[in-house]
C-alpha cells in the first residue's frame, strides 16, 4: 500500500514537472493578476454568468469572448476564473502568452488540465497517475494529443462527475487562444484544438457544461468559432460591446483621485477651497483617447 502510494506521488511529480502550472489562472508566473475595477464590467460579467448559470447537460455551451489588443479580456478572464473557482465550479484554465514557452502552445494543455483535475479529488489524481504508470509515454510531446486527452481529461472527468453530481455544470477557461496560435503553420492546430474542445462539450457523459473563450478576433479564428459545426453550441460575446468606454472613464476617474489624494499635504486635503482634481474634463478628454481600451488607461495610471 505504502509503496503504490509512492509510485503514485513520483508519476503526479512527474506530471507537474511537464505541465504548464504557469498556465493556470492563479499562477505565480502570471502575476501581478490583474482583476477588473469594481463598478466595471459589470454588464459583461453577468452575460457571462447568465450563460454559465443556462447551461446544463441538455444545453452546453461554448463561449467566444472576442476584443481588440488592449481591451481587457485577459483581466475579465481572470475575474470571471476567480470567481468560478469560488463557487466551485471552475475544472480548469489555461492562459497562453506567446512570452513563455509552455504556454504558447496547445501541447501542454491535455497535461495541465490533468493537473489540475487531478487537484479537485483524490480519485481522479489516481486515474491520472496510473495511467502515467501504465505509460509513461503519456507525458511525452510525441504522444498524440487525443491518447493524452482521453486518459488523462476524459477519464478523470468521468470520475469527477460521478463526485459533483449531475447537476452540477463546470466550465473550462482559456485565455489569449490567439497566442496559441500564429496565422500561418499553427492555423490547423487551432482548429484541432477547437474541435477537441467542442468534443468534450459534446460528450454526455463528462460534467463539463461550457467553455468560455477569450482571444482577439482574427480572421482565422473568426471562420472556426462561426463554422456550421459549431453552431447549435456557441455564443458569441464582444468586449467592445459592453459599454467599455464608461468602464475605463469611471476607472480613470477614480485611480487620478486617488493619486491626487495620496500626493496632498494635511492641509490641501483639509481645505474645501483647494482645487479639486482631475477636472471632469481631463477625465473626459483621457476616457476618449483611450476609446474603450484599458490598457490605455492603466497605462496612464502607472506613469
Amino acid at each position: 500500500m505504502g509503496s503504490a502510494t509512492q509510485i503514485n506521488q513520483n508519476y503526479w511529480e512527474k506530471l507537474t514537472q511537464v505541465c504548464a502550472i504557469g498556465a493556470v489562472y492563479d499562477s505565480r508566473e502570471r502575476e501581478p493578476h490583474s482583476k477588473c475595477f469594481e463598478g466595471t464590467r459589470v454588464e459583461l460579467l453577468q452575460s457571462l454568468r447568465n450563460i454559465v448559470e443556462e447551461s446544463g447537460p441538455e444545453n452546453k455551451k461554448m463561449v467566444w469572448v472576442s476584443g481588440e489588443s488592449g481591451s481587457g479580456k485577459s483581466t475579465v478572464a481572470h475575474t470571471f476564473a476567480d470567481e468560478l473557482r469560488q463557487q466551485k465550479k471552475l475544472a480548469g484554465s489555461f492562459f497562453f502568452s506567446r512570452k513563455h514557452t509552455k504556454r504558447s502552445t496547445f501541447d501542454l494543455v491535455p497535461l495541465t488540465l490533468a493537473y489540475q483535475l487531478g487537484l479537485h479529488h483524490h480519485r481522479a489524481r489516481e486515474i491520472i497517475t496510473k495511467a502515467i504508470a501504465d505509460d509513461p509515454g503519456l507525458l511525452t510531446p510525441e504522444k498524440s494529443r487525443q491518447d493524452q486527452l482521453e486518459k488523462l481529461v476524459i477519464e478523470p472527468l468521468k470520475q469527477l462527475a460521478l463526485t459533483w453530481g449531475k447537476t452540477k455544470g463546470m466550465a473550462l477557461i482559456f485565455d489569449a487562444l490567439d497566442e496559441g496560435t500564429t496565422r500561418d503553420s499553427n492555423t490547423q492546430h487551432f482548429r484541432d484544438f477547437i474541435a477537441t474542445l467542442s468534443a468534450l462539450l459534446r460528450n454526455a457523459s463528462l460534467p463539463i457544461c461550457s467553455i468560455i473563450i477569450f482571444s482577439r478576433a482574427y480572421p482565422e479564428i473568426r471562420v472556426v468559432m462561426r463554422s456550421r459545426y459549431l453552431s447549435d453550441i456557441t455564443a458569441f460575446v464582444q468586449v467592445q460591446d459592453k459599454d467599455s468606454s464608461a468602464d475605463v472613464k469611471h476607472y480613470l476617474q477614480h485611480e487620478l483621485e486617488r493619486i491626487y489624494d495620496e500626493n496632498l499635504y494635511e492641509d490641501e486635503l483639509m481645505d474645501p477651497d483647494y482645487p479639486h482634481c482631475p477636472s471632469p474634463s481631463d477625465v473626459s478628454l483621457l476616457s476618449e483617447r483611450a476609446n474603450g481600451r484599458f490598457i490605455f488607461a492603466v497605462t496612464i495610471i502607472r506613469l
